[in-house]
């Protein structure tokens, strides 16, 4: 049984003895009040405390209101227990720092353990701002809270009298709790390695993969060996009997055998001091990445989609004099290719294009004016042809009755090598590369055709002149 339960029995006694004295039931007494008969039961057996106004009332109705003055003292000694922040924080949090500052001073050991942030006598004003703003609109009370922060930067004066002595235990949990701006929880983080080198300050941090002998349940004070105060969300609580002291002494030893000090616990103060830089620094980066507009898509040039085997358009070049001479060699396809048109006889054109039977086209060579001798180009001037790639076969155009071959002249998928050139079946230069390209002709109009391999001279022969009649 605690200090406050026994006292508040104590009290209901009193009270109980009060009321038999008066020679009223519990059911008599309730009505006099106006009470549930169930209150007056709670009371006397130490279940409910009553109020200021609650022990005038008993008093008056038992006929003795002379005992109130005594009964309410009591009540005060049971309130010095058991503290409710409601009835504590009735004038504002700036007097209970005041009466803390009080208690402050008559102690010569204090020992501290926070297990979720930093002790009131180390924290920053920046630090104390946040947290009283946030208990002033959890409990409705005054908000006094410029007044508050500067009543315990006051108390804190206490840590630099020399005859004093400090013990003060945190969590690493309660160096990484955040409860303000990053740049504020680094400056407290700052102040408490300034206060840890304080000679009557013995600061121990209980390190996150430490094994704790004891859960940390809640945070408490220990006033020399004569009291512990407890904190709770709704009330502060007052220890004094020698037992529950002893008790709690015990606890924070066993604490503090795993807790490190020095420069060990200097390390992990700055290491969480380096975790907040560097959440900084990403967080900044994530900002210039966000509000850095958007990059423009690079332009694409359209591609064309192109026939298998097709290649590029043809050129204009030369078509006539010494330069004729310099037209690409003579064409790899056969005769039926679609040829340019040929020039009118005498005068010097562009060559057409021509497309064999693979869909490949190739430029015609140049017209030859009338008159002009007929020039060979060397073999060894020739370029050798590279061995086209298998393409999908094209559907073949429809061609029509003149420009289809004999059978004996019907071309296989393999291409074949160019044929040696024969002056007496050319008629002009032979066309580019591409299939069987025409190119412009000579006096009598005629397209050039490249020359038939040995052994189907008279096939091309043939051909010919079943085309030109």
């Amino acid at each position: 049984m605690t200090d406050f339960q026994r006292e508040r029995e104590a009290l209901g006694a009193w009270l109980h003895r009060l009321r038999r004295d008066s020679g009223l039931n519990g059911k008599e007494l309730a009505l006099r009040l106006g009470w549930a008969p169930s209150k007056v039961s709670r009371i006397e057996n130490g279940r409910q405390t009553p109020t200021e106004p609650d022990i005038a009332a008993w008093a008056g109705a038992v006929g003795r209101p002379d005992a109130a003055e005594e009964l309410v003292a009591r009540l005060h000694a049971l309130d010095s227990h058991y503290v409710s922040w409601r009835r504590s924080l009735q004038a504002g949090h700036a007097p209970r720092q005041r009466v803390g500052a009080e208690l402050d001073a008559q102690t010569r050991v204090l020992r501290i353990f926070e297990p979720g942030m930093i002790p009131g006598l180390l924290q920053t004003a920046e630090y104390a701002r946040t947290l009283f703003s946030g208990l002033v609109d959890l409990n409705g009370s005054p908000a006094d809270i410029a007044e508050a922060v500067r009543a315990r930067m006051e108390r804190q004066h206490v840590l630099y009298e020399p005859d004093r002595e400090f013990h003060i235990l945190v969590t690493t949990a309660a160096l990484r709790t955040r409860v303000c701006r990053s740049e504020a929880h680094r400056g407290q983080l700052d102040r408490l390695l300034a206060v840890s080198s304080l000679g009557n300050v013995r600061l121990g941090v209980v390190p996150d993969r430490a094994g704790w002998p004891l859960a940390p349940l809640h945070p408490f004070w220990i006033y020399d060996e004569r009291l512990v105060q407890a904190e709770i969300w709704t009330a502060e609580l007052n220890l004094t009997e020698p037992r529950e002291i002893g008790l709690y002494r015990r606890v924070f030893d066993s604490y503090a055998e795993i807790a490190v000090y020095g420069a060990e616990a200097r390390r992990i103060v700055n290491q969480v001091v380096e975790e907040l830089v560097r959440e900084e620094e990403a967080a900044a980066e994530r900002s210039a990445a966000a509000s850095a507009p958007a990059p423009r898509p690079e332009a694409t040039v359209p591609v064309q989609a192109a026939r298998p085997g097709a290649e590029a358009a043809p050129t204009a070049g030369p078509t006539s004099g010494p330069s004729a001479s310099a037209a690409p060699p003579a064409a790899v396809g056969v005769p039926s290719g679609e040829g340019g048109s040929a020039g009118e006889g005498g005068t010097p054109t562009v060559g057409g294009s021509g497309s064999g039977p693979f869909g490949m086209r190739g430029a015609g060579g140049g017209g030859r004016p009338a008159g002009e001798p007929l020039r060979q180009q060397p073999h060894s001037q020739q370029q050798p042809h590279s061995q086209p790639q298998p393409q999908p076969q094209p559907q073949q155009p429809q061609q029509s009755p003149q420009n289809q071959l004999p059978p004996q002249l019907a071309r296989s998928e393999e291409v074949r090598q160019p044929p040696a050139f024969d002056p007496a079946h050319a008629v002009g230069v032979a066309g580019g590369d591409g299939g069987g390209g025409s190119g412009g002709g000579g006096p009598d109009g005629a397209a050039a055709r490249a020359p038939a391999p040995e052994g189907e001279a008279d096939l091309y022969s043939n051909s010919s002149r079943a085309e030109q009649s």
